[in-house]
């Protein structure tokens, strides 16, 4: 329900005025009239949440004062609140900034159209003023851009950005509606010309879950490549001008840092335009290989990605990058916000040498690399990337076995889930086994003393975690159900991913119903778990857990045995909806 609505309903509750509210609350009558009106909502920041509680306090004390029953105050905050944070504006203003970049809209000619004041679109375009009926103010703003950008350029600039062909915006119809639809959008990513098409992470999901890291490493010889030793001579400083330069300026950089005797981290930050540098065919694999002779010496790599960009290339992107990141070598960061689309820029940084690069758009074939061994230019160019680093957030966190206590640390986080947890397991939930149960499986796999008591000492935990949870928050699982008939086909095995156990410890028949059972009985034991049995999954390698509106886990069982928490909302959001939005049929016992 709409904030209004709700301030309205609970005004009407304890009949009180719009005057009665200013004077408890102490906010002026005219801003209680544009809240219960629609035409203002406080704006989601510590701000309104002050807004908020003197509001909730308000109501509550002038219904005491007429003798009249309400919630108590803070679920009446609680409730306001959550009607302000259904919609999250910063998507759309990053879209509505990305949108005036790529055009160059002059902001003045744009507020002058709009009938806005100029000051209203800087602090819109920075996120710090929430449109109050933003369907209208997009409705306005793509008007304007139909009218004023129509040339066939801005039509395929326009294009790109949304992630749709250059042919899709020939009549201002389709011109106006498509560019509506995707400033509205909660998603970042394009909305298509068949507006039921949604971004679909299924094939970077596919290729973590089928993915093997033995597998990779056999293919591209990996324990064969050698990381030289011979001294790199290079000058001080060296420039490169033009493409071939700059490809040549990338390799000497990682040429030098295999070659210094230094472990510190590498750090990368690139948004400069990739498609003429990935024209030559060898230069591609040439920087790959760059990179895992990096890997191979053993250093930490920090990768600031380039996001802004349509979800589908995104998402390309990304799947290139899923070898390195089973490596468990590299930490996966983003810029939240965009930076200008003109004046691009590169920053690499290792132990003893560094990489600097700009250009103008359009105009990538006179950028400029300057690669530096001269330790107060290294030194800065750190020091650069490490304010970068503080700016940036992490696209995913990566645990491996060697940071299976960070790993642990981390699980409880998801005692605080108001949205609910949702878990698409490829096996039964290990939470809902008593102890002895357990016991009984670890023993007839023969696991070591030593890896049972750790078993056990997880599983107390677990279970104790999700009593907590199901007090106040909805978990759900999503299992493939297996019956007798093909259960020694698919042969189900213990889930003990999070474990980072490498042995497949599988049931017997016997085992597995009476697990089924036990997790039925669970279910009907706590009111807020639910357990939905499917016909099928379609991964076998990966669970999934959402912790809705905050982050996605991804938890691959083997080669290797790997964790990836997604924190992008975009990448957070199109799982989130995958799994969600999951066809009835696939259920059973409906």
């Amino acid at each position: 329900m709409a904030f209004s609505d709700l301030l309205n309903d609970y005004i009407n509750t304890i009949d009180c005025s719009s005057k009665e509210l200013s004077e408890k609350s102490m906010l002026s009558n005219s801003t209680i009239s544009r809240y219960r009106s629609g035409e203002r909502v406080p704006f989601p920041s510590d701000k309104s949440s002050a807004i908020v509680s003197a509001l909730s306090s308000a109501l509550v004390s002038i219904a005491n004062e007429k003798g009249i029953e309400v919630p108590q105050e803070s679920v009446i905050f609680d409730t306001l609140i959550a009607s302000l944070e259904e919609k999250d504006f910063s998507v759309s203003a990053n879209k509505f900034n990305l949108l005036i970049d790529t055009l160059k809209i002059n902001a003045s000619e744009l507020a002058n159209s709009l009938n806005y004041d100029p000051s209203y679109i800087s602090r819109v375009r920075a996120n710090k003023r929430q449109p109050y009926d933003i369907p209208s103010f997009f409705h306005k703003v793509s008007q304007f851009i139909v009218e004023h950008y129509k040339s066939d350029s801005d039509r395929e600039a326009v294009a790109s950005i949304i992630g749709i062909p250059a042919g899709s915006l020939k009549d201002d119809t389709s011109y106006y509606n498509i560019l509506n639809d995707w400033l509205d959008s909660d998603n970042y990513n394009n909305v298509n010309v068949n507006p039921n098409i949604k971004p679909d992470p299924s094939s970077f999901l596919a290729k973590v879950d089928s993915f093997n890291l033995e597998d990779y490493i056999e293919s591209i010889h990996f324990n064969d490549i050698k990381v030289p030793s011979l001294p790199f001579r290079l000058s001080s400083n060296k420039s490169y001008i033009g493409i071939k330069a700059m490809q040549e300026g990338e390799l000497d950089f990682f040429k030098a840092t295999v070659l210094s005797k230094s472990m510190e981290d590498v750090t990368m930050c690139n948004d400069m335009p990739i498609e003429d540098m990935a024209k030559e065919p060898e230069y591609p694999k040439k920087w790959m290989f760059g990179l895992a002779v990096m890997l191979k010496k053993g250093l930490k790599i920090n990768m600031v990605h380039n996001l802004n960009r349509p979800f589908n290339e995104l998402m390309i992107g990304l799947e290139g990058w899923i070898p390195l990141y089973m490596t468990g070598q590299v930490n996966p960061y983003y810029i939240k916000e965009k930076t200008n689309s003109v004046y691009c820029h590169l920053h690499y940084t290792s132990g003893e040498a560094s990489l600097t690069g700009e250009c103008i758009e359009s105009h990538h074939d006179r950028a400029r690399y300057l690669l530096s061994r001269k330790k107060d230019e290294v030194a800065y160019n750190k020091e650069f990337n490490r304010y970068l680093l503080e700016k940036a957030l992490p696209l995913m966190k990566i645990y491996k076995e060697e940071n299976m206590e960070e790993f642990a640390a981390f699980l409880p986080s998801t005692l605080n889930c108001p949205k609910g947890i949702l878990h698409r397991y490829t096996s039964l939930p290990i939470y809902t086994l008593d102890a002895d149960e357990l016991l009984s499986i670890l023993i007839k796999n023969d696991l070591g003393e030593r890896e049972t008591d750790y078993m056990l000492q997880y599983h107390r935990a677990i279970k104790d975690s999700y009593e907590k949870i199901l007090k106040n928050h909805v978990v759900t699982d999503e299992i493939p159900y297996i019956d007798k008939e093909n259960f020694e086909e698919k042969k189900p095995y213990l889930l003990l991913t999070e474990t980072f156990c490498s042995k497949e410890i599988y049931y017997t028949w016997e085992l597995y119903e009476k697990h089924l059972k036990k997790t039925e009985e669970y279910a009907a034991a706590h009111p807020n778990y639910t357990f939905i049995k499917t016909k099928d999954n379609p991964y076998k390698n990966i669970q999934i857990t959402l912790v809705r509106g905050k982050w996605v886990l991804i938890s691959k069982s083997n080669n290797p045995n790997i964790h990836f928490v997604i924190h992008h909302p975009i990448l957070r959001d199109a799982i989130e909806n995958m799994v969600v939005a999951h066809p009835e049929k696939n259920i059973l016992d409906k």
